[in-house]
C-alpha cells in the first residue's frame, strides 16, 4: 500500500504536531520509567493495558502524521521502544514488566496507523489534494 500524506501545507502545524509527537514520547518514557508506579486511570484489573493500548495508539499516529518514517519501520521501533520499556521495569520499585504489556503496545501501534490510513482513504475520497 502506497504511503499517503495528508494534507497539511502549514509549517506551523507540522512543528505543532512534531512538538507533540515528542512531548507524548517524553511523558510516556517517564510515567513507565518513574520508581513508584503511577496512578492508572482506570481502576479493573485491564486499565493498565488500556494505558498502553492508547499510549502507543497516540504515538504511532503522531510519528507517522510528522514525521518522514515509513510505516513498517515505525511500528518496528515503538515495538522495541515498548520491550525497551519493560525490561527496564523489571528494575524498577512499584513496576512490573508484562508480556501483555508489549501486546497492549502492538495493538495500540495497529491501531493508531489503521487510525492514520482511514483518515488518509477518507481524504483522498472527499477530493483532498496531497501535499508533496
Amino acid at each position: 500500500m502506497p504511503h499517503i500524506k495528508l494534507p497539511i501545507k502549514s509549517v506551523a502545524v507540522v512543528q505543532a504536531g512534531r512538538y507533540s509527537a515528542i512531548g507524548v514520547w517524553i511523558a510516556v518514557t517517564l510515567i513507565a520509567l518513574f520508581p513508584g508506579g503511577h496512578a492508572t486511570m482506570a481502576t479493573f484489573q485491564w486499565g493498565d493495558k488500556i494505558e498502553h493500548f492508547l499510549a502507543f495508539g497516540v504515538l504511532a499516529f503522531l510519528f507517522s502524521v510528522f514525521w518522514a518514517v515509513s510505516r513498517g519501520r515505525l511500528a518496528l521501533l515503538l515495538l522495541v521502544y515498548g520491550c525497551g520499556i519493560e525490561l527496564f521495569q523489571m528494575y524498577i520499585p512499584g513496576h512490573l514488566a508484562s508480556f501483555f504489556d508489549i501486546l497492549a503496545d502492538l495493538v495500540g501501534i495497529g491501531s493508531g496507523l489503521l487510525a492514520l490510513a482511514i483518515l488518509e482513504r477518507m481524504t483522498m475520497a472527499a477530493g483532498i489534494k496531497q501535499t508533496d
